[in-house]
Formats: C-alpha cells, sequence, structure tokens
C-alpha cells in the first residue's frame, strides 16, 4: 500500500496546529488519492468532433453500476424561517457573465467507474439544472482513463467539462506534465469554453512558479506554452490563499475561483471575501463557491466547519450577489461529507479509517434535489414562489456532547460548533404548518407560500424525527427521518443524513 507517501505529501501542505486555533485551519483540505495500479487504454489525443460526432448516440462500456437520472428542477420562491421571520423575496440587478452553474467532481473517488457510471452522474446533475462539472485531477496515472470516460460519456449531451488542476498535490509537476490535461479535450463538443478559450481551473497553486520569478510569471508561461500549442485559456484558478485583490490582481488570470465556501469560525457564513472579489473583477469574472458541509475524520485531518442550515444560507447569498458563475463543492468529496451527488465510485481512507464508514447510509441526494430550486433562482436573480410542495430535512445522527468509544482520532475539532438541531427546507405553493417530533418533543412551525426554513431545536438519542405537513386542518405529508440518532456511537461521526419528500 503507497498510502505513507501520502500521508507524508499531506503532512507538507497541512500541519495541525499545536493548539485549537480555529482561524487558522486551513479552508483547502488536501486531497489525498488512493493509488492504485491498474491496466487501461488511454485514448488518443485525437479531434474530438471527429472521432465521436455529437448526434445523441449512447455510448455503452463495462461499467459497476449505474445511476439513474432523477425529475426535473422544481419552481419555487422565498418565505419564513425557523424563528418565524421572513425573509422578503430578493430582487437583484443584472449580472455580467455566463450565469452558469458547476459540480467539483473529485475524478481522484472514481476509480472503479466506466463510461455508464458517468453518463448517469452526468444524466442526474443534468437534471438538477448543473451546467457542468469542473473535473479536479491528481497525479495518479489511472486518472487520465477516467477522464477520458467522463468526456466520452458527456457525448451527445450539453453537459459541459472543464479541468481543474489540484495543484494541492502536483505543485512539484512540471509544465509539460499538466498541458496534455488541456490540449486532450481542446477539440471536444463538451468542453467548456469561455469568450472562445478553454476554460481552465485549479484548486490551489498561488505559490506554484514552475521555475520562474514568481507565480505570475510561472503561470503566464503555463498559458503562453498552450498557446503555443494551438490552445487559449481562460484561467479562473483558486489562489484563495492570497485573498480577492491579489487573486484577481495575478495578470496571469482571467478571473478567480473562491474556495471560501464555509465559516472558519463558530459565526455565520459572510460575504466579506466575495464582495472583496467582485469590487477587484475589474473586467475579469469571479466564480463563487457553496458547499452544503463540511466533515473530515482521517488522521491528518479531523476537524468540521459550521455547516448547519449553511446550504441554503449561502445559496441565497449568491441568488443576491450573483457572481459570474457558481461552483458547488461537491459532487463527491465523500472524505470531506461535501457531497450532493449519489454515493457512488470509492471512498478515501487512511491507514486506519475509511471515509466510507462515516458516508454509508448517509445519502445526501436530496439536496441535489433542493439545489435545482437555488440554480433557478440565482440565474433568474430572485427566489420565487414554486409550482409544487417539496420538504427537505437534514440532521447528524449524534449529538456533538456523544462520546465515541472506539475512536482512534478523537472528537473533531470545532465539533462544539455544531448545533444539535433539525434542518428543513420546505417548498410551499401555499400556507402550510409544519410540525415535527423527537425524543419527547414536538415544535410546529407556519409555513408561507414560497421557500420556508426551519430549525428544530434540540434533538435527543433515540428515535428518528418524524415530520407531518398539514394544510386546512387535512394531512398532505407524513413521514419519518431515515435514521435515528445514536446514544452510544463508536466512531465520531458529523456528516448528516438528508432526506425530502414530495406533496
Amino acid at each position: 500500500m503507497l498510502f505513507a507517501s501520502l500521508l507524508a505529501l499531506a503532512s507538507m501542505a497541512y500541519a495541525a496546529p499545536a493548539a485549537v486555533g480555529v482561524e487558522i485551519l486551513p479552508k483547502r483540505a488536501v486531497t489525498v488519492y488512493q493509488t492504485q495500479t491498474v491496466a487501461y487504454t488511454v485514448m488518443a489525443p485525437v479531434a474530438f468532433a471527429t472521432a465521436y460526432p455529437n448526434t445523441g448516440t449512447t455510448l455503452t462500456t463495462s461499467s459497476t453500476k449505474s445511476t439513474a437520472p432523477t425529475t426535473a428542477p422544481m419552481t419555487t420562491k422565498t418565505s419564513s424561517t425557523a424563528a418565524a421571520t421572513t425573509t422578503a423575496q430578493v430582487n437583484t440587478g443584472s449580472s455580467t457573465g455566463a450565469k452558469k452553474v458547476f459540480a467539483h467532481y473529485m475524478l481522484g473517488n472514481s476509480y472503479p467507474m466506466g463510461v455508464a457510471d458517468f453518463q448517469g452522474e452526468i444524466a442526474r446533475a443534468q437534471a438538477a439544472g448543473i451546467d457542468g462539472f469542473a473535473l479536479n485531477v491528481g497525479p495518479d496515472s489511472w486518472m487520465a482513463d477516467r477522464a477520458s470516460k467522463m468526456y466520452q460519456a458527456a457525448i451527445g449531451t450539453s453537459f459541459k467539462l472543464f479541468i481543474s488542476l489540484d495543484m494541492a498535490v502536483m505543485a512539484s509537476s512540471a509544465i509539460q506534465d499538466l498541458t496534455h490535461w488541456v490540449t486532450d479535450y481542446s477539440s471536444h463538443p463538451n468542453q467548456y469554453f469561455y469568450n472562445s478559450k478553454q476554460f481552465v481551473s485549479t484548486f490551489a497553486g498561488e505559490s506554484v512558479t514552475f521555475g520562474q520569478a514568481s507565480a505570475t510569471a510561472g503561470w503566464a508561461l503555463f498559458k503562453s506554452t498552450l498557446a503555443a500549442k494551438g490552445v487559449n485559456i481562460f484561467f479562473v484558478p483558486s489562489f484563495t490563499a492570497l485573498g480577492p485583490t491579489n487573486a484577481m490582481g495575478m495578470s496571469s488570470n482571467d478571473g478567480a475561483f473562491s474556495w471560501d465556501a464555509w465559516p472558519t469560525g463558530n459565526s455565520a457564513m459572510s460575504t466579506a471575501e466575495d464582495q472583496g472579489y467582485m469590487a477587484a473583477r475589474n473586467g475579469k469574472v469571479y466564480m463563487a463557491g457553496v458547499s452544503p458541509w463540511f466533515f473530515t475524520h482521517f488522521s491528518y485531518k479531523n476537524w468540521i466547519y459550521k455547516s448547519d442550515d449553511l446550504y441554503t444560507t449561502r445559496w441565497e447569498q449568491l441568488v443576491q450577489m450573483q457572481p459570474d458563475f457558481v461552483e458547488i463543492i461537491t459532487w463527491n468529496d465523500y472524505g470531506e461529507s461535501s457531497y450532493i451527488g449519489p454515493i457512488t465510485g470509492a471512498t478515501p481512507y487512511d491507514s486506519t479509517i475509511n471515509s466510507a464508514q462515516w458516508v454509508n447510509g448517509h445519502d445526501h441526494t436530496a439536496w441535489l434535489d433542493l439545489t435545482a430550486y437555488y440554480i433557478q433562482a440565482y440565474k433568474q436573480g430572485a427566489l420565487f414562489t414554486p409550482s409544487s410542495n417539496k420538504l427537505f430535512m437534514w440532521y447528524r445522527t449524534q449529538s456533538k456532547n456523544a462520546a465515541a468509544s472506539a475512536d482512534p482520532y478523537g472528537q473533531p475539532t470545532n465539533s462544539n460548533f455544531a448545533s444539535d438541531n433539525i434542518y428543513l427546507t420546505v417548498l410551499l405553493t401555499s400556507p402550510a404548518t409544519v410540525t415535527v417530533s423527537q425524543g419527547g418533543q414536538t415544535q410546529t412551525f407556519a409555513g408561507q407560500a414560497g421557500v420556508n426554513k426551519f430549525q428544530f431545536v434540540g434533538f435527543t438519542a433515540g428515535a428518528a424525527p418524524s415530520v407531518t405537513v398539514t394544510r386546512n386542518g387535512a394531512t398532505i405529508l407524513s413521514q419519518s427521518g431515515p435514521r435515528s440518532i445514536d446514544s452510544n456511537p463508536t466512531l465520531y461521526n458529523y456528516n448528516p443524513v438528508v432526506a425530502s419528500w414530495s406533496f
């Protein structure tokens, strides 16, 4: 097993603080790839428009599993929140840019997957209104094959793809080791272009110089090297560590992608960084990040960010601010619990724990359905009233005060930031009453037409929560959550379960 070298790499990129210091915890978590030796055939870098004409033909291949598409996106508006406050409808001015929404896709978690698997994931993402995947690629030799299969899977669809170079694990790579990720797909019909240039992004890389005097000079050389090959790129990296002004100010960059999608302290998500990026654009573009959750529990990274009702809060910030692009972090990062896609592929692991131990049984695809509403709101510039009813509910399955009996790494840093609440977002076509019961408590909320956000405060160990919705005296929904709340966990697990019901 080659994991020791990977852990060494991770430790170089992230050194845990000696004392718990919230503000110095990194917002950019290192991807640790499962390095495996496989035999595969990588497609030659031919002209894809010729090799795979965009005819809508379904490609077939051997595969481990296939994912069926979800239903089409719903419609909706805005309304009351948990503490009986009401959010006014958001109206914003027009925004510049393409108004595209992408999802960050960890190819490092796709080892057992084939074309049919990727076709299913693309169908599911498209059904939610996602425009494309940002393919996070790293140094593993097998990953080029999975990227090729992903691009094959997109043929015949309008779904777009672009490469996101994971420079946290490729910081020592030479330019010639990276350019193939771009040139291999420069003629592919599903490659995303902006202003007639091939869109390229990164995760980190703000300190990479490629032997030049500065990072700006290094990335300018990267771009000119590609230009010499006939490929002009539109470069929107995530150089978040530099801050808005410096990241936008690099002449090598055509824009900036911010990985700041979580609060670092015990407070609500701030938009100060976003406003800084947007103010510093000066003709460039800003791609904002949005993420539903963060919990990771490995030997070299063991912490949470305050997530709770972050996903809805963050989306509503972006609907109001109208950045040029939005990137969802992530589609499938199981190791950091930020996934909104189905649990497929491979789960990251260290020498003791496989993230499957906190991922399995913790489905998040209901968040994907909720994403459909917010994508539509972002693209039209305002929250809106739905044409159908749907209830979304998520919660952790153990209290932040629970003591795990056999956990090798201990309670995650920032665990006290979590709230032992049950979170609901309810899309209503007209007023209704929502009642949640759990642990001997019952809490009732008055829902209005639009998008309502409620919090059942103070869950306790025991049975799964139940929820009912009544309208005009009639019960129109009665369901129970997917899992009970554990009183005596073996391992710490701050990854939530997420469920939804139409009614």
